[in-house]
């Protein structure tokens, strides 16, 4: 008998040890229910890649690797900036790398995947240059970053740079810029008197870029549209237009989903300089077929 007083603790092995083997059906159970609940709640599959990695990054990143080729280009002459800073992170900001360039202005990395990252170029008096990675698991990601000088800051720097580029098709694409002037076409440079507007770059591979500087912006209106996409897969190109602007004012412009595609040509956006809304001018997404020169948006 226990003296008065004093109790022993209660033995329950057996069912202690059940509860513990009971603990890892019920942790998975949780984790698929969270999973789920995270799938679907988001429309695309970036959106739900995103979400996971954000609830599940060690576990995640443990499923492979993919590598990630970069080129950086100087878009006033196409060549490699020396100075330029590499930084690699993760959509939800986390560092992973400072890659180095070589004397090309080339850099390869290896991350881990399925992952989303960022990819981030700077230079002193260069616009930073930024792209979007959705790393796939034993697969390479080439990589384009185009560094413009800041326009209306640096010296010798142009008051605007429009930048194309694309993806896999097609061969080439050329962007057509239509100044106050004349048309500034890559393919018909001596079509066109226009003083203050410059094609200092027109890419002859995949991927791009096809530079247009504007040293000087007249008072009227300027209509940029890209010519070449696939009439059959028009949207396969990824193509991306980026429009920097003076004050650091930038825009940037996809074929899914901005301006307006009849293949074989995406009209994307229109510059009405002189209006009330910006010193520098007014700048819209093309949204219809309506969208050409001389007329209302």
């Amino acid at each position: 008998m226990d003296p008065p007083g004093e109790t022993k603790p209660l033995l329950v092995t057996g069912h202690s040890s059940a509860l513990k083997r009971l603990r890892v059906p019920v942790a998975l159970i949780s984790l698929v229910a969270v999973s789920t609940l995270v799938v679907v709640s988001f429309s695309s599959i970036d959106e739900r890649t995103e979400a996971l990695q954000d609830l599940y990054p060690p576990i995640w990143a443990l499923s492979g690797k993919a590598t990630i080729d970069a080129v950086s280009v100087n878009g006033v002459n196409g060549q490699p900036i020396p100075d330029l800073v590499f930084r690699v992170e993760t959509k939800n900001g986390k560092y992973i790398a400072s890659p180095v360039q070589d004397r090309d202005g080339e850099w390869v990395l290896s991350v881990d995947a399925p992952m989303i990252y960022v990819v981030t170029a700077t230079a002193p008096g260069y616009v930073d240059a930024k792209t979007i990675v959705n790393a796939q698991v034993d697969k390479q990601t080439d990589i384009r970053l185009v560094s413009v000088p800041k326009p209306g800051i640096t010296p010798g720097a142009a008051l605007g740079y429009v930048i194309l580029e694309w993806g896999r098709l097609p061969q080439s694409l050329d962007g057509i810029l239509q100044t106050p002037r004349c048309v500034v076409d890559p393919d018909s440079p001596r079509h066109c008197t226009e003083p203050y507007v410059k094609v200092t770059h027109d890419a002859v591979r995949h991927h791009g870029p096809d530079v247009i500087a504007i040293e000087r912006f007249e008072e009227g209106e300027y209509l940029y549209r890209v010519t070449g996409l696939n009439e059959l897969d028009p949207y396969g190109c990824d193509a991306k237009v980026t429009l920097h602007m003076p004050e650091g004012k930038s825009y940037v412009f996809h074929v899914s989903r901005d301006g307006f595609v009849h293949a074989p040509t995406w009209t994307v956006f229109r510059i009405f300089n002189g209006g009330v809304n910006s010193r520098w001018g007014d700048v819209r997404a093309c949204r219809n077929e309506a969208c050409r020169f001389g007329q209302s948006p």
